[in-house]
């Protein structure tokens, strides 16, 4: 099961890099990755409007949303396949 996490995780982050290249490409920009923030705004236009997060959570939550969501999906990916268990008695 965690195999199957991992590799939707990387097929994600694959498929997010790839919408990212062609929409940098199409606007005649350098390869930029496109922040958690941007997607979410764009796959649910009126979230981020409504939701009004506490004081100390703003400073927070712009970090954690300036991320790019390819790499975040990616680092996560790579996470679960160095933490996963290993059959080292074969």
């Amino acid at each position: 099961m965690r195999l199957v996490l991992i590799f939707l995780l990387l097929a994600g982050a694959l498929w997010r890099a790839v919408v990212d290249w062609q929409a940098t490409i199409a606007q005649g920009y350098a390869y930029r990755f496109a922040s958690i923030e941007t997607v979410l705004a764009e796959t649910w236009p009126g979230l981020m409007s409504a939701v009004e997060p506490p004081g100390w959570w703003e400073q927070i939550g712009a970090t954690l949303g300036s991320l790019p969501l390819s790499l975040v999906l990616a680092g996560i990916a790579a996470l679960l396949w160095l933490t996963r268990r290993r059959n080292r008695g074969r």
